[in-house]
């Protein structure tokens, strides 16, 4: 289930680069959006942990790591994770949108 903050995340912009634009999927910890890179062009994956996790030291040491394991990723798929923000609230990561 999307969190509750859902409308209010589209069009956003993220680290001031990363253009929100549609949530692609969710989670128990958090959504992953559609997201654009705003001068360089490139489609993104941008994950957002849920409020309520993210206010947990546990569960945003857990997502720091996730993030920093995709950032190790040397592959033409599925993603490299290129920033974390908003005091780990957010991961960015680097990813084919299909038909694009």
């Amino acid at each position: 289930m999307p969190s509750p903050d859902v409308t209010t995340v589209a069009g956003s912009l993220i680290a001031g680069k990363y253009r929100v634009l549609k949530i692609i999927g969710s989670g128990g910890m958090g959504t992953v959006w559609e997201g654009i890179h705003m001068k360089l062009g490139t489609r993104v994956a941008i994950k957002l942990i849920r409020p309520q996790f993210a206010q947990q030291a546990e569960a945003r040491a857990r997502f720091e790591i996730e993030a920093r394991a995709a950032a190790k990723l040397s592959t033409t798929t599925p993603c490299t994770s290129t920033t974390t923000a908003s005091a780990t609230r957010c991961a960015v990561h680097r990813h084919g949108v299909p038909g694009r």
